[in-house]
Formats: C-alpha cells, structure tokens, sequence
C-alpha cells in the first residue's frame, strides 16, 4: 500500500481492464431492390431525384452533405474522378444528366434530354403547385 502512495493512479491500475476491442465498421452499399444491374435505372432516378431537391443557393454545408451523399450513394454511377458542381441545383441537375447520358451511350441505353434543367426539376423534384395553394404567393419560393 505503501509502495503505491507515491504513483499515480495511472500507473496503479490494470490497464488490460480498460481496454477496448475495435469494431471494424463496414460500410453498407446503397442499393435501391428490383433495379436491373446493367443500365439501373432506379438508381439513375434516384440519383436525379436528390440532385433536383437540392438547393438553388447552397451553403457551404449543404454542398459538402451533398458531395457525401453522391459518394456514398452513387460513386458507382458516375465516371472515374467526378467532380460535380455544387454551386446551385441547376448546375447539379445538368451534370447528373450528362453523366447518366455518359453512362447510357457506353451501355446503349436510352439518354435523357438535358437541354432544359427546369424540366428536368420539375419533373424529379418537388412539387410546389401543392405548397402554393396553402401558402399563396411568397416572393421567392420558386424562381421564374
């Protein structure tokens, strides 16, 4: 008892009893079930559904929650060393049709029009017909 007077706690303590076995955390892939492996289409309606309910001016966060949610879902979609534009949802939106455009012309699919934006969000985003008739006409809920 003596001998311990003197150490620190640190030194008197079993330290095989505070250990901690790591857990190996694996990721899991997102898949979206019932989608045909070759030309996925679900996951391609998926991917421009996010795209087109993302913000018209992110902010810094929101960019880098959307850059991880496209690595995370969609990395497998997308050519090698992607970097979509962040800026604005029409950017976005644009860029997710070009690469499904990509993907689909090396595969033989069926492309996408990409030429209007506006279409594309409306139709893979939200709907705001529904909002309006609750909220009336607020200056900037959509953008003419």
């Amino acid at each position: 008892m003596q001998a311990n007077a003197k150490k620190h706690f640190s030194e008197t303590v079993d330290h095989s009893n505070y250990q901690v076995q790591a857990q190996e955390k694996k990721a899991e892939r997102f898949v979206i079930a019932g989608d045909e492996p070759t030309m996925q289409p679900k996951m391609w309606h998926s991917a421009m559904t996010d795209a087109a309910y993302y913000f018209d001016e992110p902010t810094l966060r929101q960019e880098v929650a959307m850059k991880k949610t496209l690595q995370h879902k969609y990395d497998s979609l997308f050519s090698e060393g992607w970097r979509p534009p962040l800026q604005s949802r029409s950017d976005l939106v644009s860029w997710v049709c070009s690469q499904h455009n990509n993907f689909m012309a090396e595969r033989g699919g069926e492309q996408w029009n990409c030429e209007n934006p506006r279409a594309l969000i409306a139709q893979y985003g939200p709907n705001y017909e529904s909002v309006k008739a609750k909220l009336g006409f607020i200056k900037g809920l959509q953008r003419d």
